[in-house]
């Protein structure tokens, strides 16, 4: 089946780029997309992809660089710090790692797939197997692949780093900022989405600054319910606000632990353009948000 995949991957990078992009495109979407002359959401998303031009996409999206960058910029913000990181991970290093430090959340840097929680009561059989995945995916062409060419700049490393720590019975929130700007003479536009159960049965509800909800879907199915209003949630905003200023939309994420925000990402492809809508209305009217250059 590997073997399988592997031919399959290289007939699809064989097409030409656009061609493929497309392809994708209407098949997740369900829609042809336009994407010389962008107006829906994933189409502008999609002709960033095709012709970026932002030096910081680079920097921003490792998740190593990232943290750099951000802590320069907030200090107040809690940025997690790498307890390990390389281009290699053994066993030896992940088994180290866990012993000093508990429970640890295991990343690589230069893609979006979904992070690994690892703790004292795995064993080497399941420690080994996570090495092999990590270590599989550093090999990967993420960016290549889903033609988010500016994770093809990063250098391919693992980080380990300490999980953000709740109250019993407490699920962590994930806080998804989508920044729109438009231009230095206005402010932009937040809309937030927050992810629930992710790991059993995944919904997605999305809001505007004011967390009032908004009605509609993307790729997961929403349901109607309100979030409470984090402490020192406007700081949260402003943080949000900062870190998408060099940029002409970016998903920033953070989250929050009775007011103490922690950095999560930033991103510039959210669902790689590909994220199916309940309703196409409302990829034009987020598109629509989207008033400046999407290339930046």
């Amino acid at each position: 089946m590997s073997s399988f995949n592997n031919f399959l991957k290289s007939v699809y990078l064989a097409l030409p780029l656009t061609l493929r992009e497309q392809i994708r495109f209407r098949f997740n979407t369900g829609y042809f997309p336009r994407h010389r002359c962008p107006v829906t959401f994933n189409e502008k998303t999609l002709h960033r992809k095709l012709n970026w031009s932002n030096p910081l996409f680079s920097k921003c999206a490792d998740k190593i660089g990232a943290k750099i960058y951000v802590a320069g910029r907030h200090p107040d913000l809690v940025v997690l710090r790498n307890l390990a990181e390389g281009e290699q991970l053994s066993l030896d290093i992940l088994r180290r790692t866990i012993a000093e430090h508990g429970e640890v959340v295991l990343k690589t840097n230069h893609d979006s797939g979904a992070p690994f929680f690892v703790n004292s009561t795995w064993s080497d059989e399941q420690l080994r197997s996570v090495c092999a995945a990590v270590n599989s995916r550093l090999k990967s062409k993420f960016g290549q692949l889903q033609c988010e060419n500016w994770y093809s700049d990063i250098t391919p490393k693992y980080l380990i780093e300490s999980k953000i720590e709740t109250g019993p019975g407490v699920q962590l929130c994930d806080y998804k900022f989508h920044v729109f700007s438009h231009g230095v003479d206005q402010d932009p536009t937040i809309i937030l989405h927050v992810d629930f159960d992710r790991f059993t049965n995944h919904t997605r509800s999305f809001f505007d600054s004011e967390l009032n909800w908004l009605p509609f879907s993307v790729r997961y199915p929403a349901i109607y319910t309100q979030v409470p209003r984090p402490l020192h949630f406007d700081r949260m905003l402003d943080i949000a606000k900062d870190l998408a200023s060099p940029f002409s939309y970016a998903r920033v994420d953070l989250y929050n632990v009775e007011g103490a925000i922690f950095f999560g990402e930033i991103t510039f492809a959210n669902e790689s353009g590909r994220g199916r809508f309940s309703d196409k209305a409302y990829d034009e009217w987020l598109g629509n948000l989207w008033t400046e250059n999407p290339c930046l």
